[in-house]
Parts: C-alpha cells; sequence; structure tokens
C-alpha cells in the first residue's frame, strides 16, 4: 500500500507541474502565434490531464480512507 501511495503522489506532483489553466494555455499559445485548432488540441490535452489528475486525487482519498 506504502508504494501504491508513493506512485500515486509522484503522479499527482508530476501532473500538477504540467497542468496550466485553460485561459493562460490559450493566451499563450496565442502569444505563440498557434492555430485555432492547435489550441484545441492544447486544451483537449489539458483536459485528459485534468481527469487523470482527479482520478488520483480519488484513488489517494480511498487508500486513505
Amino acid at each position: 500500500m506504502r508504494e501504491i501511495r508513493r506512485q500515486l503522489l509522484q503522479a499527482q506532483r508530476d501532473l500538477q507541474s504540467r497542468y496550466e489553466a485553460p485561459q493562460d494555455l490559450i493566451d499563450r499559445l496565442r502569444s505563440e502565434g498557434k492555430s485555432m485548432s492547435e489550441i484545441e488540441g492544447a486544451l483537449f490535452e489539458m483536459n485528459r490531464l485534468k481527469g487523470v489528475y482527479e482520478s488520483v486525487e480519488t484513488a489517494l482519498r480511498i487508500l486513505e480512507s
């Protein structure tokens, strides 16, 4: 259990470091001259990361209960 918890905590930290707020992401990509389809793809990927992060948080809560 400790190893699973350790790995989940590491995954949580990694995902937190990669997450960017949607508006910040849009602003950054626009300033880089990205196309609308590239921005949409990046938003889709960011939403996937957020979903994985939430799943990791749920798993940690289950382990702690």
